[in-house]
């Protein structure tokens, strides 16, 4: 009786012309989640978010034109934008706990 089982054999042998794909993700996505923790849903969605969607629309802008190094600049001066906005986020996090407790 075969059913599902296959003998070594009878296996395809990987094609050498095909490559593993991965997923890459945008950047700011790691960052993203970390300071989502960190900052309340409103302060993120307020002060964070908008310079990420922005990070990642220029990134992928630039990518598709070919400059990569200005997408990685896009990449560091995105991630250094993001601090005011978590600074902010954080101080609304702190005054909104004051006042609520």
């Amino acid at each position: 009786m075969h059913g599902l089982r296959v003998k070594a054999e009878e296996r395809a042998a990987p094609d050498p012309s095909v490559s593993r794909s991965r997923v890459i993700l945008p950047p700011g996505s790691g960052l993203s989640s970390v300071v989502r923790f960190l900052l309340t849903r409103d302060a993120y969605r307020r002060f964070v978010k908008p310079v990420i969607a922005d990070m990642q629309h220029e990134y992928i802008e630039a990518i598709a034109a070919g400059e990569t190094w200005r997408a990685r600049w896009i990449v560091v001066l995105g991630h250094l934008h993001i601090v005011p906005g978590w600074l902010y986020g954080l101080a609304a996090r702190a005054i909104k706990r004051i006042f609520t407790a």
